[in-house]
């Protein structure tokens, strides 16, 4: 079995890329269902499961790290019954630090199943060193990105170049204050697609063949 962690920059095609590469390999998309599967085989409720990953983060600057403290990323409301059989709502707050936690031990608990794609949410820094995990980047140059987004998103040169920067950003500062890694570091991958340069169909099939090589 193997897993596959695909980190991707925003207009990418990295998303389209996973959902190729899935539907290849018959593995498995990593995504907010499968996240409720896995959580709960690790005796988290559903009120404990946040998605909390570089696609949700905001990043601080200096003075909010230094003054902020920790910050709340998902709020639920649970019933609670006393013994002696009186319900009241309980609020649930689930801070950055917990929701990482909460994501880590999701990706663990789908690494164990193997055979699955995990796009993002630090799976090149979590399932470092496994033997059995491929990690793949994909990147494009930065006006390709914004004018992909201009033609699926339907919006604005200005606005598509403010999301790739923003979410740039934040990936980068969530990968480094979380796991103290550098999402631009090559030497976390084994593979690095420049979709600049070729296809969704051909970044597909290139990780396809890898995987087939590792069976060898």
């Amino acid at each position: 079995m193997t897993t596959i962690t695909l980190s991707r920059q925003l207009g990418s095609g990295g998303d389209s890329i996973a959902s190729r590469v899935s539907e290849l390999l018959n593995y498995r998309l990593f995504d907010k269902n499968m996240i409720l599967q896995v959580a709960a085989e690790v005796g988290l409720s559903e009120s404990e499961i946040v998605d909390f990953s570089e696609d949700s983060h905001v990043a601080r600057n200096f003075f909010e790290r230094l003054f902020g403290g920790p910050r709340t990323v998902s709020r639920s409301r649970v019933w609670v019954e006393s013994p002696g059989g009186v319900r009241t709502a309980q609020d649930i707050r689930l801070d950055d630090q917990s929701s990482v936690a909460i994501t880590q031990a999701s990706v663990q608990a789908a690494y164990r199943r193997g055979n699955v794609v995990i796009v993002g949410r630090g799976g090149q820094a979590i399932l470092r060193g496994r033997k059995d995990v491929l990690h793949v980047r994909i990147v494009a140059p930065l006006e390709m990105r914004i004018a992909r987004l201009v033609d699926e998103q339907f919006t604005s040169y200005e606005t598509a170049t403010q999301m790739v920067k923003q979410h740039d950003r934040a990936s980068q500062d969530y990968l480094k204050h979380y796991y103290d890694i550098d999402w631009d570091d090559p030497l976390l991958y084994h593979m690095i697609i420049n979709t600049g340069q070729c296809s969704v169909e051909m970044a597909a099939q290139w990780i396809q063949f890898a995987v087939q090589v590792m069976h060898l």
